[in-house]
């Protein structure tokens, strides 16, 4: 069974990305940019069921997590 993020890794250190050279050796992960991408996906206004299609998780996490449903979405989370 191939495990996400150990296959993630390999594709960042592959293509020479697994460290941020902004902010030092800071090493990259496939959670931070799972998080990174959705924040991003959902501050460009991208409709709450795609993004939880897209992630892989239900409607109600992409909601909870990174929406305030009683108005806009949620930044920074």
């Amino acid at each position: 069974m191939i495990h996400v993020g150990q296959t993630f890794g390999k594709f960042l250190k592959d293509h020479l990305m697994l460290y941020e050279k902004t902010h030092g050796k800071r090493r990259r992960n496939y959670f931070a940019t799972r998080h990174y991408f959705i924040t991003k996906v959902v501050s460009d206004g991208v409709d709450a069921f795609q993004v939880a299609y897209v992630a892989g998780t239900s409607l109600g996490q992409i909601q909870k997590t990174y929406f305030d449903t009683s108005s806009e979405p949620v930044l920074g989370s």
